[in-house]
Parts: C-alpha cells; structure tokens; sequence
C-alpha cells in the first residue's frame, strides 16, 4: 500500500516554519495569525550560497523553493517592486547584497464572505541591504554604492 503522507525534507531553520503543535493551531484559529519568531537567517544574492548549501547537505525543501522564487524571471512582483526586487536579488555579481529572511507567520484570510471558509497564507518579510565591500568605492561599477560615496 502507497504512503499517503508527503514526506518533505526541512533543515533545521526551516523546521522552526511547521505548524505541528495543538497550541500553535489553537493560536492560528483563535487569533487569525501565528508568528514564527525563531525563523530568521541571512544570506547574500545573488548566489545565496547559505540556501545552496542547506539544499545540498540536507536537500531542504523550502530553501530549494526560496532559491528558485527568488531567481526566477517568471515571478510576478507589484509593477513599482520590480526594479528594486530586480535590483536586491539578482544584483551585479561584484556588488552582492545581504539578504535577512524573517517575521514569518500564517494568517487566515476570511474566503470570500463565507464566515466558516478561510485562506491560510503564510507570509516571510525578506529585507535587504548593500554588503560591506572593502575595496575602492570610485572604481565600484555599482551607480548605487559609488553614488553616495563622490
């Protein structure tokens, strides 16, 4: 007889994301959200090399999954995100940025105006900013980096 059971492997930051507790549900159902405070890490793009090698020595998942949303050109963003997202997660390879992933939390979403239906969304804030790259500022071919720094 076949599993029924999807068996899906998690590292150990990305387990922190499980909703496998009785009281986690019942904070879920009694308060429309559950925030996952200890689920937070950093990385850098455009390579995501921590991502990488979460997926390569535990075949996580969900940081397969990151990595593949993050890179892809067929994500769709809110038309006025686009160039900054462009910009934050693919950006030139001599200009990386730290990329930190947190306040991640469930959130049930009435379904229409049915009040006993509901969407269950689950949300990650990902926050950006430039790397620390010691070496000449003039000579970064980054506009943004070399721009603040004339």
């Amino acid at each position: 007889m076949a599993s029924t059971s999807l068996e899906v492997k998690l590292c150990e930051t990305c387990q922190k994301l499980q909703l496998l507790s009785e009281l986690n549900f019942y904070k879920l159902a009694t308060r429309g959200e559950l925030q996952m405070p200890d689920f937070k890490f950093t990385d850098s793009a455009p390579d995501f090399p921590k991502l990488k090698e979460s997926v390569a020595q535990t075949g996580c998942a969900f940081c397969s999954f990151l990595i593949t949303t993050l890179l892809s050109p067929e994500v769709g963003h809110d038309g006025d995100e686009t160039e900054r997202i462009r910009t934050s997660y693919r950006p030139p390879q001599d200009c990386p940025v730290v990329v930190t992933f947190h306040r991640a939390q469930f959130v049930l979403m009435r379904y229409n105006l049915d009040p006993r239906r509901f969407w269950l969304m689950f949300e990650i804030w990902i926050s950006h900013r430039k790397a620390l790259i010691l070496f000449d500022l003039h000579a970064c071919p980054c506009p943004w980096l070399s721009r603040h720094h004339d």
